[in-house]
């Protein structure tokens, strides 16, 4: 073989050695680099992961003590939720039965003015008028009867009083009474009192009579929607 075919053939071997061991060391750089960034990407995404971890950490014991403030302050209004129910209800019962009491005390005391009423007696000289006969005699026939006494013995005044004076003979009064027409045949005769009349429990007005001729008589008293009455007599006396 020519020399010169042996230089070429060294030569090109030679080049062909230093690219392959060019070649490796680029191969080995580059592996290394890559495992370098392999590592660093793997130590920055621990260190990622620790400190998502510890922010998770502090997020869920950041949330357990809202949540027990939380609990606590719920717990916290509850408690003056109740307690204030409690006192509003107390406060309500004392009202409601307050209100009862009144009311009890309001019926009571309008049963007890309801259930009172006056009552009038007709009175003649201390006992009553009703029953009583009169004796006149022949040359003197009129009886001057003098005064009546109409006492309220009730517990409630009377008002609004009405005085009639049925007789079955004519009666010769003047004065405060006046005659009025009456459909009463045993009583033909009809006086009324014109004066305005009112009676105060336990008290007592004085009604003036005036004479009467021989025959009955029927006083009458209306007060309060009731009314009281004497039948009394007057007779010749034989």
């Amino acid at each position: 073989m020519p020399l010169s075919k042996i230089l070429d053939w060294l030569t090109n071997e030679g080049r062909s050695a230093k690219t392959d061991e060019a070649e490796r060391r680029v191969k080995e750089l580059e592996s290394k680099i890559l495992n370098d960034r392999m590592a660093a990407i793997e130590k920055a995404s621990s260190d990622q992961n620790a400190k998502i971890s510890d922010l998770n950490t502090k997020v869920f014991d950041s949330q357990k003590w809202i949540g027990t403030a939380l609990i606590g302050s719920a717990s916290f209004v509850l408690i003056i939720l109740g307690v204030w129910s409690k006192l509003d209800m107390s406060h309500m019962e004392k009202r409601i039965d307050n209100a009862i009491t009144n009311m009890q005390g309001q019926f009571a005391l309008l049963a007890g003015e309801a259930l009172k009423r006056p009552v009038i007696q007709i009175n003649y000289q201390g006992k009553a008028l009703n029953g009583e006969v009169f004796e006149v005699t022949p040359s003197n026939p009129s009886l001057l009867l003098g005064v009546v006494f109409l006492r309220n013995d009730g517990a409630k005044m009377a008002e609004h009083i009405t005085i009639r004076l049925n007789a079955s003979t004519p009666i010769p009064y003047v004065g405060y009474w006046n005659a009025v027409r009456t459909s009463d045949t045993n009583y033909p005769n009809c006086m009324s009192w014109e004066t305005p009349v009112s009676i105060n429990a336990n008290d007592e007005y004085a009604l003036e009579m005036g004479p009467l001729n021989p025959g009955d008589f029927k006083l009458q008293v209306y007060y309060n929607g009731t009314n009281s009455i004497a039948n009394f007599k007057v007779a010749v006396k034989k």
